[in-house]
């Protein structure tokens, strides 16, 4: 069995736009004619814009086929109303708008690549009207609803869309799976997947992922299982489950077919970040280095920052406060640049660390302060209970176990509801810290037995 291939179908029905209508790309109209399909390309966060007339009333699908770039697609309705969606699914894989028109319309599209990368990237775009004859016309129509509903709560980024997505993603699985259409049930399940993976739901996330892994392993479609065996492996580093994670990377880079491209590169980092993880700092640097020339060398702009934040902060535990802080201050800048809201957080926080690391816990504290604010509207748990974490030991360390203990308490509750464990013996430890400053003895006792028993579990140096 193979399934429609939608990352790389950029051959029949193509037209090639004119030359005068490329002279300005970016601000120039293209023409999009029903049931054909036109190929584009952006580069560095750029935008091309499209008009379409639908002269028949029904349930007309609005899509872009991403292949190596992560574009969001803005639909404009006559009356002006705009709806604009974007997946979690990266640069890869179809997202799409539908809309039931009840007359003859035209329709404004703008087709905006999300990263800053000068490195091309292509895409598909297609208005096509859905066949409705049938049931299971109808109940596809459904599911695509469904899936676009979830993608233009995706692009809202906060805390409560990604919960709602992924009940739209969930409702969307269940009628492809009636449907046995098992294509768009791996597309289905990988969004499913990314989505509880955002909100903490990490056992159910894996379920998905490794269901779509094997639909995509089993249709051969080698770039879009790398990259889920890639979120697989996250999640399994996260909660200090090492060899799972491994094993997940290293799955992901067999699959991938580009070597040393921007794929490869960006599991090569994870792999780094184990090795950082389970202890290993000078063999992480080793390995960072070279995946940051990569990406220097691909112009990838917000993978050089995600190197830079992650060396900084090896550079910091290694005590090298010099070389930490000028890729840390890299980072930030380049992660604000982009709009890179949980990047920026990120090496904000990183950032702060290193003040605290060499005794400026009061000016830590600000930085805390700036990346939680945005990790609280992005909505990310695990990162917020790390920032909440690193508040409250700051706080402790600056001799005030009240403040710090209201940060902590907070830390522990986000920690056991991630289901992420690595990180929660450090939350335990600190409130130990503060208990025994309460001389709450039998609790700090009770929080240091836990932590202990957790760092022999995960085999944590």
């Amino acid at each position: 069995m193979r399934f429609r291939n939608r990352i790389f179908l950029l051959a029949v029905s193509i037209i090639l736009l004119p030359a005068a209508a490329t002279t300005n790309e970016d601000s120039a109209i293209l023409q999009l004619q029903p049931g054909v399909a036109l190929l584009g390309s952006l580069v560095d966060g750029k935008e091309k814009r499209y008009r379409v007339f639908v002269p028949v009333a029904g349930h007309w699908r609005f899509s872009v086929d991403q292949h190596g770039v992560d574009v969001e697609l803005s639909t404009k309705r006559e009356n002006g109303s705009v709806v604009t969606i974007d997946g979690l699914t990266d640069r890869y894989l179809s997202d799409a708008h539908i809309e039931t028109v009840d007359h003859p319309s035209h329709f404004d599209f703008t087709v905006r690549a999300v990263e800053n990368s000068p490195s091309p990237g292509h895409f598909r775009i297609l208005a096509e009207r859905l066949p409705d004859q049938t049931a299971a016309d109808r109940r596809r129509i459904e599911a695509q609803t469904a899936t676009a509903s979830a993608n233009r709560y995706v692009w809202e980024n906060k805390a409560k869309s990604f919960e709602i997505a992924d009940s739209y993603y969930d409702r969307a699985v269940k009628i492809w799976r009636a449907l046995d259409d098992r294509a768009e049930l791996a597309d289905a399940l990988y969004r499913a997947g990314a989505a509880k993976r955002k909100i903490g739901n990490n056992e159910a996330a894996l379920a998905d992922l490794r269901e779509a892994q094997l639909l995509y392993r089993e249709a051969t479609q080698p770039m879009v299982e790398g990259n889920v065996a890639n979120v697989i492996g996250l999640i399994h580093l996260y909660r200090s489950e090492y060899p799972a994670a491994e094993l997940a990377f290293n799955t992901a880079l067999l699959a991938f077919p580009d070597g040393d491209g921007y794929a490869s590169a960006t599991v090569k980092n994870n792999l780094c970040l184990l090795e950082h993880y389970r202890g290993n700092i000078y063999e992480a640097v080793d390995c960072y280095n070279p995946v940051l020339q990569t990406f220097d060398r691909l112009n990838e702009m917000q993978r050089v920052a995600v190197l830079r934040n992650n060396l900084g902060r090896a550079y910091d535990i290694i005590g090298e406060p010099v070389q930490a802080r000028m890729h840390l201050e890299k980072a930030v800048s380049l992660n604000k640049q982009a709009g890179h809201q949980s990047g920026t957080a990120l090496s904000l926080n990183n950032l702060a660390l290193l003040e605290r690391r060499l005794g400026n816990f009061q000016a830590a504290i600000p930085l805390y302060m700036e990346a939680l604010i945005i990790e609280e509207y992005v909505g990310d748990k695990h990162k917020r209970a790390t920032t909440l974490h690193n508040i409250g030991n700051a706080y402790l360390h600056l001799g005030d176990p009240d403040a710090a203990l209201g940060f902590l308490v907070q830390a522990l509750e986000l920690r056991r509801e991630s289901g992420y464990t690595r990180g929660l013996g450090s939350t335990l430890t600190s409130l130990a810290h503060v208990y025994r400053a309460f001389e709450q003895n039998d609790d700090a006792r009770t929080a240091l037995e836990e932590a202990l028993a957790l760092r022999l579990a995960s085999g944590d140096k």
